[in-house]
């Protein structure tokens, strides 16, 4: 199944989602964030689709467009196809519903995603962070993040 395939028959499962292609990525597709655990519960399980490995979750930092892009990648065994999906969410206060319940493998990966750009994934069984020290105060990966042993100071 191709991403206009998925799309087609994403929309006709599920009306009032909306998927639309990506335009920057041809095996992408994006959604609105409150349709992504749906979409995936049903990527999962319809024959067609059968998205039964999730390979990775993501994010990209946009302050220009003060929003954070969760990127999905996930991928059937069965049939040999890949999907990516993409879904906006804002940067004050980016939260999303975890797909961990559906893919046991997103739980880390959200966790990294939650360390280091500060999406909250909520019903996530353990979100907490991964890669820094509990201490730590800020997300790394947000292209306005600064450390302050890290700013450069002339002498």
């Amino acid at each position: 199944m191709n991403r206009d395939e998925f799309i087609k028959a994403a929309n006709q499962a599920m009306p009032d989602l909306h998927a639309k292609a990506d335009t920057a990525n041809p095996d992408a597709i994006v959604v609105n964030s409150a349709d992504l655990h749906g979409l995936c519960l049903w990527m999962r399980d319809d024959p067609a689709a059968q998205l039964t490995y999730f390979e990775f979750v993501t994010a990209q930092d946009w302050p220009d467009r003060d929003e954070i892009v969760l990127v999905y990648s996930l991928y059937s065994h069965p049939l040999g196809h890949r999907l990516m999906v993409k879904t906006a969410l804002p940067r004050r206060d980016p939260q999303i519903e975890t797909v961990s319940d559906i893919w046991e493998g997103a739980n880390w990966s959200e966790r990294e995603v939650y360390d280091l750009f500060g999406v909250t994934f909520s019903r996530h069984p353990d979100l907490r962070r991964i890669m820094m020290f509990d201490g730590w105060e800020g997300y790394p990966l947000r292209k306005d993040y600064t450390h302050p042993n890290l700013i450069h100071r002339p002498e």
